[in-house]
């Protein structure tokens, strides 16, 4: 690949440096932090927007809830060479939430206190929002020459005219030591995981603030199937938690379905998003459920039984309350191995050994098995028969076989018998 400038194989490395960190760093830390306001503008050039609006109230453009997230293996956001990687959510005048993945570029003011942070999107982003009409027009588009600018909540952007222009400088220094301070400004909301008896009626999951705000404090969220699935083992559930001032903890009920089946435990996935006046440092939480049902699992392989070589064999087993798997002592394979009446067909070396052990186990609550022979019998033979002579009417002739047993037969007894 041939790239015609510098800015646009840095722009194509980033993207991938995104990608990556969105996919392969999702088990680690995804920081939030909020945003009351900012602006949005063209990329004029390294340091400068143009044509730039407010984000929300006068001269904005009806957008709310800004918030910069980062997947992080610290409790605080970190920088990937001088850039600091993530991703701006913002609601757009129609409610609706979009997600832009990209990078903080420079600053505004110059100097090492900024109060706006300057993201810049990766390339080939594209995210068309809704507006309140103010640029114009009812949309405004998000793409790779946009500049979206993220102020301090107590801070204040002045742009004059609007739409007018915004200038800063480069991000080389201090701009992840004023971030890191601003996400220390906020309580940070957690969320605990949980165990709970699938009798229990309703899993009460407690979100916490890592201290008191003297202002009101919001946080989003809603549940998902881990192993658990919703309808069948609980009822989903998504709301919007409120601390008031002083407040440290909230919880809400997730219904759990108390049914009769026999099941491990199974799990239900939360996540908190959209903070209002706070940070999130765990966005993700875990419900486990554990089954009350302690019927035991039963086996039972069924009678031993022989084939001849060359055929299969179909199983008999019987079981409940739990699920099947066949095993073999051979090399031989299974076809629909995890029902009663799975089949079996034999190897070689099956055939060669004579017989194998078929293995039915079957796991609830408990795990049980069962085991029958199969015996495998070599396919028969007339053998060699010998003593063939003619002979006279009315006479005799004496045969033998290289085998045993059997029955001789004539093909046309008027002749001889």
């Amino acid at each position: 690949m041939i790239f015609s400038t510098k800015k646009q194989y840095k722009s194509i490395l980033l993207g991938l440096i995104i990608v990556f960190n969105l996919f392969v760093l999702q088990a680690q830390n995804l920081i939030t932090v909020p945003f009351s306001n900012g602006f949005v503008g063209d990329n004029t050039a390294n340091n400068a927007s143009n044509n730039a609006y407010y984000l929300s109230g006068t001269g904005g453009l009806g957008w709310s809830n800004v918030q910069f997230e980062q997947n992080s293996n610290l409790n605080v956001f970190v920088a990937q060479g001088n850039d600091i990687i993530g991703s701006v959510l913002i609601t757009d005048a129609a409610g609706v939430e979009h997600a832009i993945n990209g990078f903080i570029k420079w600053r505004t003011p110059s100097g090492n206190s900024p109060y706006t942070l300057v993201f810049q999107p990766a390339a080939g982003i594209s995210a068309t929002l809704a507006t309140n009409s103010f640029n114009g027009s009812s949309s405004y588009t998000i793409n790779d020459v946009k500049y979206i600018g993220l102020t301090f909540n107590g801070s204040t952007l002045a742009i004059s005219p609007v739409p007018g222009t915004v200038t800063g400088n480069a991000a080389n220094t201090g701009l992840l030591d004023a971030l890191n301070t601003y996400l220390g400004t906020f309580a940070k909301i957690s969320i605990a995981d949980l165990t709970v008896n699938e009798n229990t009626g309703n899993a009460t999951v407690t979100v916490s603030l890592s201290g008191s705000s003297t202002s009101n404090i919001t946080v989003n969220y809603t549940t998902s199937n881990g192993t658990a699935t919703a309808g069948a083992d609980y009822t989903t559930t998504s709301g919007t938690l409120t601390f008031s001032a002083g407040e440290t903890t909230k919880t809400f009920n997730i219904p759990i379905t108390d049914d009769s089946n026999i099941e491990l435990s199974e799990t239900i996935n939360i996540s908190l998003s959209d903070p209002i006046n706070a940070s999130i440092l765990d966005h993700a939480g875990v419900v486990t459920i554990t089954d009350n049902d302690n019927n035991p699992a039963s086996a039972n392989a069924g009678l031993d039984a022989s084939i001849c070589a060359g055929n299969t064999f179909t199983t008999s087993g019987s079981s409940s309350n739990g699920t099947i798997h066949w095993t073999t002592s051979g090399t031989g394979s299974f076809t629909n191995g995890t029902t009663n009446t799975a089949v079996y067909t034999p190897s070689a070396s099956d055939i060669s050994a004579g017989s194998v052990n078929l293995t039915m186990t079957v796991t609830g609550t408990t795990t049980v098995t069962d085991v029958m022979t199969l015996t495998i019998n070599p396919l028969t033979t007339a053998g060699t028969i010998s003593g063939t002579t003619a002979i006279c009417a009315n006479g005799s002739s004496t045969l033998t076989s290289s085998v045993t047993g059997g029955s001789w037969a004539s093909a046309t007894p008027a002749v001889a018998t």
